[in-house]
């Protein structure tokens, strides 16, 4: 009998079926995890404090408010900053960092006082004109005054736990004001925050304050010539910071004698700093990531301040702290001033909504009782001009810590996520030191699932198959991966050019380079109803193709949260969004 073989199939495209969801194969309930109650005790109260935290959204009701951007109100929890600002005639100045403050500030508990000094050029009419209430007008009447005696004096209108000095011809950048008040706020032996000041070319100003025998000399400028090119870019502990963006409690602030009226805009910022080291014993630190960009000395050129009283106080300076103060070099000069503390872990997001940023990842680590150092890297992509591979590549590049988590901007992390993490991570590495991804949603090739994830009513949303608080993996969401910076693992952003299935191709080449992926149990809260799938059909489509592709000819099965890919057939189970 002559038999004629089959003619082989010809690989199919995807099969999208309507309506499925997600299989959950040898189901069973999660109440079998020994950690469960535990960890569903500490999940429900993230819960409800992110749902107190997003608050109605109201609008600038006065037309003559040129920020345009959606305020939010103050959050019980967050500890009230007063942001003091003396200003004489600069009104130009003056409405570039109103701009900035409310398009830049994520932070939601502040206030701004303005101080003027007689302005000819309507700045009491403009800042009446705004009617903000988070605004308020104090109208000295006279135009004597140094920085010191100003600041001061404005100081009792503040009614905030932390003040920040800030000059008027600053723009701050965003996330800036969130950055220094964590720092200060987290470590107790923090007395006083200052920022990285840049100049509008985007050149380096100010990135903190040496000391050499002749005086503090400003780490900017021709200083940072002499330094690698990344210096400015890690927090370090100084001896002083300048104070056109300096962050202190008011409490220390008066237990120290606030600024000392001797001095005529010259050192009245690094006395203060000294003195909170000497008398309170606290330390000064330079946050890197809060960003301010600095006109520098407007209104000295203007009015040609100083002049006598400028060169007593140098000399009482000189005086007073020369011959106690460690002096800096050339000890910066061997070391290179490195940094302050090692980083443990960073966060890198793709962000394209800074309010659901601020609510879900910000406010959640902000709360995360953890003695790890962490630091959060948003990439801002309004309007996606990035794909979402592209802006985790370039958030990568710039984080400095070794454990790097890559999560999406709408993901709350209940207290003490981090320490659990690396908790994970050591038992992981006892099972293989050359891991390569973790993932809180994972799954292999036998359809087990690992990890738990619970959406904003406290329903598991992604259940895990396994009772294992580590079990290996092959693929997993997107929504939190964990990778080891050494690893060199890198998105192809060239393949996978939009926001689907970067996360399971680095997976893949993961494996294909001889390291093991894991699913952690590691719960955490994702809103799903934000939507993933928003870009439609049609991309989603392709870029499955895409991974299929690429790794078919390598695996004989691979299985996604969302799909599965066999050498003849590709099949998903996503139900798409009209």
């Amino acid at each position: 009998i002559n038999v004629r073989p089959k003619p082989e199939p010809e690989p199919q495209r995807v099969r999208v079926r309507a309506g499925v969801k997600h299989p959950r194969p040898r189901k069973q309930k999660i109440s079998k995890i020994p950690e469960k109650p535990k960890v569903r005790k500490k999940v429900i109260p993230v819960i409800r404090e992110s749902k107190e935290m997003r608050f109605k959204p109201y609008k600038v009701k006065s037309s003559r408010a040129d920020v345009g951007k959606v305020l939010i109100r103050n959050p019980e929890d967050a500890p009230k900053v007063s942001i003091i600002t003396p200003t004489r005639d600069c009104i130009e100045f003056l409405k570039k960092c109103y701009k900035a403050l409310g398009a830049n500030t994520c932070y939601p508990n502040w206030e701004w006082i303005v101080g003027d000094s007689v302005s000819l050029d309507g700045t009491a009419e403009y800042i009446k004109g705004l009617q903000d209430s988070r605004i308020k007008l104090v109208e000295r009447g006279t135009t004597e005054g140094s920085f010191s005696s100003i600041n001061n004096e404005l100081v009792e209108f503040a009614t905030g736990e932390y003040l920040l000095f800030l000059n008027d011809d600053t723009e701050p950048q965003p996330f800036w004001l969130f950055e220094m008040v964590t720092k200060i706020h987290k470590n107790p032996d923090v007395g006083v925050v200052g920022a990285r000041l840049m100049y509008s070319h985007n050149k380096v100003q100010h990135a903190g304050i040496a000391f050499i025998p002749q005086g503090p000399a400003n780490l900017g400028k021709s200083v940072l010539k002499s330094f690698p090119v990344n210096f400015a870019n890690y927090d370090r502990y100084y001896q002083a910071v300048t104070g056109a963006c300096l962050l202190i409690s008011k409490e220390d602030f008066k237990s120290v004698g606030c600024f000392d009226n001797i001095y005529h805009f010259c050192y009245e910022d690094v006395d203060l700093c000294l003195k909170v080291k000497k008398q309170l014993n606290k330390r000064v630190l330079y946050a890197s990531n809060a960003v301010v960009l600095h006109a520098e000395s407007v209104t000295q050129r203007k009015y040609r301040t100083g002049g006598e009283l400028q060169k007593a106080g140098i000399q009482v300076f000189k005086e007073r702290w020369m011959k106690s103060v460690e002096i800096d070099f050339p000890k910066f000069q061997h070391d290179l001033l490195k940094g302050v503390r090692k980083v443990d872990v960073s966060f890198v997001t793709c962000v394209n909504d800074t309010r659901q940023y601020r609510d879900y990842i910000l406010a959640s680590l902000f709360k995360n009782k953890t003695s790890k150092y962490y630091e959060t890297i948003p990439i801002l992509n309004f309007g996606n001009p990035y794909s979402a591979a592209q802006a985790l590549n370039m958030g990568l590049e710039k984080t400095k810590g070794e454990i790097i988590v890559f999560c999406h901007q709408d993901v709350l992390f209940y207290e003490n996520w981090i320490d659990i993490l690396f908790e994970r991570i050591k038992e992981v590495e006892q099972k293989n030191p050359n891991w390569g991804v973790l993932g809180t949603a994972g799954i292999n090739k036998r359809e087990d699932t690992v990890g738990v994830v619970y959406n904003l009513k406290g329903k598991i949303q992604w259940e895990a198959t396994k009772r294992t608080r580590i079990y290996p993996m092959q693929t997993c969401d997107e929504h939190c991966m964990i990778i080891r910076k050494s690893s060199k693992l890198r998105f192809d952003a060239k393949t996978f050019n939009g926001f689907h299935f970067y996360g399971p191709d680095l997976c893949l080449n993961a494996h294909a380079k001889g390291m093991g992926n894991f699913g952690i149990l590691n719960p955490l809260v994702h809103n799903s109803a934000s939507g993933s799938l928003i870009s439609g059909k049609k991309e989603f489509v392709r870029l499955l193709n895409a991974l299929a592709t690429k790794w078919r000819p390598h695996y004989r099965l691979i299985r996604t949260p969302t799909s599965i890919i066999r050498r003849k057939s590709v099949r998903t189970f996503v139900n798409f969004r009209k």
